[in-house]
């Protein structure tokens, strides 16, 4: 299943393409039919059942200290030994962070990883990627992110592994040092914050329909 959350028989899902895999019995390969008997929350009442399922996510604790996490991806993929890790510079639920990985010239860049935030869920706010190469400034495109809502500039996770893939510009396969500027809503901020984008996100999605 791509549920968010498993409660015995019962699934939910942030996504708008739920699905769940079924396995055939033993010695039951052919089949005429397959019944099913579900039962569904919708409108209103989905998005209060998705709301006490978030606040599940209070009993997550965050890992002290937070921190985010590089991984330079030399055409071989992204790995541990190859990743730099920086602190977040956060006093409280919210607020902005600068961040500073400084890359080394002799690395070769294809692609490049950020994980915003280690061990926790976040909305993160992306107001500046870019590439440091001497006097050299380039933005970065996010070309993939694994946030369940994106909308401009903010992603809303609701995983404690968030991901965004940055875009390498063409020609740039190394550089001094990757800049950013971003803001971070954690733990009751994320929670009070994360209610409000899926009930808005359902609203919106229930209006389309």
């Amino acid at each position: 299943s791509n549920a968010i959350s498993t409660h015995g028989n019962q699934y939910v899902f942030t996504t708008r393409d739920p699905a769940l895999y079924l396995s055939l019995p033993h010695r039951m390969s052919e089949a005429v039919s397959v019944q099913l008997v579900l039962k569904y929350s919708v409108g209103q009442e989905y998005v209060g059942r998705l709301e006490r399922t978030i606040e599940v996510l209070r009993e997550h604790p965050s890992a002290p200290p937070l921190h985010a996490k590089l991984y330079i991806d030399d055409g071989t993929g992204c790995s541990e030994s190859n990743s730099l890790t920086v602190p977040l510079p956060l006093e409280s639920d919210s607020g902005v962070a600068t961040l500073t990985f400084p890359l080394r010239r002799s690395d070769s860049m294809r692609a490049l990883r950020l994980d915003p935030i280690e061990n926790a869920v976040a909305i993160v706010e992306v107001n500046k990627i870019e590439l440091h190469a001497g006097n050299l400034t380039k933005p970065l495109r996010i070309t993939k992110s694994n946030a369940e809502h994106v909308k401009d500039n903010r992603h809303a996770f609701m995983t404690d592994d968030p991901s965004l893939h940055l875009e390498v510009p063409t020609g740039m396969e190394r550089a001094d040092a990757l800049v950013l500027e971003l803001k971070y809503l954690v733990r009751d901020a994320y929670v009070k914050a994360i209610g409000e984008i899926v009930a808005e996100d359902a609203a919106a999605n229930f209006m389309k329909d």
